[in-house]
This record gives structure tokens, sequence and C-alpha cells, in this order.
């Protein structure tokens, strides 16, 4: 981003073919993209949202893993909204710079008696500001993450972290699918499945990769 700002300083609007892209991270959210002819943003929060979505997801269980777990075609819809609340966490801790050290959230992901995969947000809040000795921002707090949390009209994909997506989708794999990657690292091998299942004549069609096509034909 620091280059794009600089090449557009220098030498000012479409000079040169050179393009910079970047993950858009919380930029959707809170408002914050910019608009510079050098800067490109991902479509969703980062690269691996690109495989973000019910399709890919199921592709992941039903090729990948050959995994038998049914139904496969409620993973994604049971993911979304603890990935959702766990990214409207972060992004208030980003808008009101409270710069709090992160709290791992996985293992507080657990498969209920119903077998429905469940994530205690309100708990979560909690004990996130009680680690970094903030809890009278409590109520701050909780009135900046229902007004993100409730923000409509983004993409999916730019309400949810990449790799809280890859974390989360692992955790399920070894609590639900009963899955294991034996003696390599779980995000690892989730990361490298997500990769996997991308689908060239799909990336075409995404904004970012239309715009790249378009500066550089």
């Amino acid at each position: 981003m620091v280059l794009a700002h600089e090449l557009y300083k220098t030498h000012g609007p479409n000079a040169l073919k050179v393009v910079c892209v970047v993950d858009a991270d919380y930029d959707y959210l809170l408002e914050r993209t910019e608009d510079n002819p050098y800067l490109l943003y991902t479509d969703g929060t980062s690269f691996e949202m690109y495989s973000y979505s019910r399709e890919f997801v199921d592709r992941i269980f039903r090729f990948a893993l050959n995994c038998s777990m049914k139904p496969i075609e409620g993973v994604f819809d049971e993911l979304h909204p603890i990935l959702a609340d766990i990214f409207a966490i972060r992004a208030t801790n980003e808008k009101l710079k409270l710069s709090l050290q992160w709290l791992p959230y996985e293992k507080r992901c657990s498969v209920q008696p119903d077998g429905s995969f469940q994530f205690d947000r309100r708990r979560f809040i909690r004990d996130y500001l009680t680690k970094n000795s903030a809890l009278n921002k409590l109520d701050e707090f909780k009135e900046c993450y229902h007004e993100l949390r409730s923000v409509r009209g983004l993409d999916q994909r730019q309400c949810v972290r990449g790799h809280d997506f890859v974390a989360l989708l692992g955790r399920y794999c070894q609590e639900r699918a009963r899955w294991s990657p034996g003696r390599l690292k779980i995000d690892e091998v989730m990361g490298g499945l997500l990769r996997l299942v991308l689908d060239a004549n799909q990336l075409a069609h995404e904004r970012l990769f239309y715009q790249l096509k378009i500066i550089f034909a």
C-alpha cells in the first residue's frame, strides 16, 4: 500500500502499468478502501476467501477428505455465523484502536449434544477483554461489535478472516467429521486443500482478476 501511494505521488494516475494487490482485511467493513489506480484489493478479506463458498467447502468434504458425514451441505451455513462473529470482534478491536492481544477461539467451539457446532460469543468477548485487563471497556466494545455485526450489503467473504476460516474448518473436520491430518499441521493441510479446490475459470470472473486482465492486456 505504501508503494501504491508513492507511485501515485511520483507518477500521477495511469502513467505506469504497475499495480499493487493487497488483502482487504477490515477495509470493506470499516469503509476505508482507497481510490488509487495503482492499488487493488482482494474481493474478500484475503486470498483464502476465494475458496469461501458452499460449493468449495462441499468439494473439500466430498472429494479431498472423502467424507461421508451428512448433511455436508449444512457445513458452510453452520460455520459462517461463527466466523462472522469472530471477524466482527476482531474489527471492533481495530475500530476502537484498543490493540488487544488476541485470544485463541478455536477450542471454544464445541459440538453440542444435538450435534450442532457452537461458539459462545458473549463469554468469549468477556474473556477476551479480561485477558487484556480491559473489562471496563465491555459496554463500549459490545456496542461497537453489534454495530459492525449488523452491517448489511457486504459480500460474505468481506466479513470473515481467511486464517480463521482455515482454522475453524480444520477444527470442524476434527470434531465433526473425525478426520485427522496425521503428523501434519491441520492449518497447513486445510490451507492447501482450499487452494487445491480453486477453479481458474471461476477466478477469471472475480473483480480483482478481471481488473488485472484489463490492466495488463
